[in-house]
């Protein structure tokens, strides 16, 4: 993910730290070719907790005053995935700054063990419905599939605050299937708004 703020660029990647176990990394930029590294994000967790063995495909949005950081995580030694959550109220260059909140999402729909890569899409500019009151909601779109089968299907989930609860847009149903197509998965890609017609785009490979 790259992230432009206060004129400067700031990459969070996931990196191999050793023997496949990976952690989330910081660089900045002020012109994309010189980068600058920061240091080190996010650490696995723990042995035994959602991000013992890797956490990685970090995205950041902006809500309100505070940067927020969904990322995938991996599980040892079972390899069981689910989606966890960072935030940061102050330096966004500094990873002392970033506070640690958990994991939000399980696989927990029709038995999946896999919830993996998240795509945010969140309105700061209230282009969507939004809730009535002035907010508008998160939306999570995210691959999901079965133990190792690399059957992975779109799910889509929604919260009003970044920390969840998250619910279901389609209730507990993919959004997008692999069934009959032919093709053994799909990777959710980035979603946007077209202000001119109100049309949502989500782009996806196969």
């Amino acid at each position: 993910a790259v992230i432009k703020h206060n004129d400067t660029y700031h990459l969070f990647w996931n990196t191999d730290i050793s023997g496949g176990i990976f952690g989330i990394h910081l660089a900045t930029s002020p012109d994309m070719r010189t980068w600058t590294q920061r240091g080190r994000i996010l650490a696995p967790g723990p042995q035994g907790s959602f991000d013992s063995k890797l956490p990685f495909a970090p995205r950041l949005k902006k809500i309100r005053d505070t940067w927020v950081m969904w990322f995938a995580a991996q599980r040892q030694p079972d390899g069981r995935s689910s989606i966890g959550l960072a935030s940061n109220d102050g330096d966004l260059a500094n990873p002392a700054d970033w506070k640690r909140h958990g994991q939000i999402l399980d696989s927990g729909f029709a038995g999946r063990t896999i919830t993996i890569d998240p795509v945010i899409y969140y309105d700061a500019e209230g282009y969507d419905p939004g809730n009535g009151d002035g907010t508008h909601p998160i939306w999570i779109l995210y691959g999901s599939g079965v133990g190792n089968s690399e059957i992975y299907d779109l799910y889509l989930v929604y919260a009003d605050d970044y920390a969840g609860p998250y619910h279901s847009a389609n209730g507990g149903k993919p959004v997008a299937s692999v069934d009959g197509k032919g093709y053994p998965y799909l990777w959710p890609g980035d979603i946007w708004r077209d202000p001119q017609t109100g049309t949502f785009w989500k782009l996806q490979s196969y």
